[in-house]
């Protein structure tokens, strides 16, 4: 995908009949559609948080350069999230008036990005530390990772009209239909072993997983289980095994699902080519981690709660 054509076409036509004359509202918009079609398209690197030995991958994953001309792979982290973002906005901004300048911060352990305009707002662009919003904008949910400062502005009324503009109202659309999911899953507040299975498997069948990767799939889950039980996945008997394959650097999650009291199901969740899929493990387990670890060639296996 490039990035700069592709993004360039869909901010002219944002830009057609806009009857605001404030025109530094129309560059924050601008902002806001950037940060939220990047959200959209990019996926977390999930090898990044989960291939917890192999430090060669980290240093690799963290210093990659994407070409914005020609995104093969839409996997990032803060580093190349915040990198993609400032060449971008330099390129398609750089034609506004009220534009100055977007620039990368922090260090080794995460990156962001600032823009500037000539009036002096900021703008902090960071959709991963204290935010999830490669997940989030994907389904609709409240952005947090975008953040305006200025000192003249209403910032409240800048942010209204910038996801007004771009039709992204933070309507928690998502959230809504969950609650649905509820009443219609569980006729209680109990969540059994076997409601908790009908849920697992009602949340594989039916969910979109367009655009996501292992992580955004996982948080998914974890927020989904959250809003129809009221209940973490773990207090309902959910566990998760992290397996890392070194010599492929290929991460998969094996999720245990409760049946019964006494009885569990096994499903393998990967990504291959881009598509998301859930594959049946049989019992015993262990049978399907050796055989990983053999694959492998290193006793790499992680339990991560």
């Amino acid at each position: 995908m490039n990035l700069i054509t592709t993004l360039y076409n869909e901010l002219e036509k944002l830009n057609q009949e806009d009857s605001i004359t404030h025109s530094n509202m129309i560059t924050i918009s601008k902002i806001y559609y950037i940060y939220k079609r990047l959200c959209e398209i990019f996926q977390y690197d999930c090898r990044w948080y989960w291939a917890i030995d192999d430090q060669q991958l980290k240093d690799t994953i963290f210093d990659e350069e994407l070409d914005i001309s020609n995104i093969k792979e839409p996997k990032v982290v803060c580093s190349s999230f915040s990198k993609v973002y400032a060449e971008l906005t330099d390129i398609l901004l750089s034609g506004d008036e009220n534009y100055d300048i977007t620039l990368t911060n922090g260090e080794y352990s995460h990156c962001y990005a600032n823009t500037y305009l000539k009036d002096g707002t900021i703008i902090k662009i960071d959709p991963i530390k204290d935010a999830n919003d490669l997940f989030s904008v994907k389904k609709g949910l409240p952005m947090k990772g975008i953040q305006i400062e200025s000192m003249d502005e209403d910032k409240t009324l800048l942010e209204e009209y910038a996801l007004h503009k771009i039709n992204y109202q933070n309507q928690n659309l998502y959230s809504q239909y969950l609650q649905l999911v509820r009443d219609e899953l569980l006729n209680s507040k109990e969540c059994n072993p076997k409601k908790a299975n009908e849920l697992f498997h009602y949340f594989k069948d039916t969910s979109n997983f367009k655009d996501m990767g292992l992580k955004e799939v996982n948080d998914l889950f974890l927020l989904s289980v959250f809003r129809i039980t009221y209940k973490d996945a773990k207090d309902l008997g959910f566990k998760r095994l992290v397996l890392y394959d070194f010599s492929k650097k290929e991460v998969k999650l094996l999720f245990r699902i409760p049946k019964s009291e006494n009885e569990r199901e096994n499903y393998c969740l990967s990504q291959e080519h881009g598509k998301i899929t859930w594959e049946k493990i049989k019992e015993p387990v262990s049978l399907y981690i050796d055989n990983y670890r053999t694959i492998s060639g290193e006793k790499k296996v992680y339990l991560k709660k």
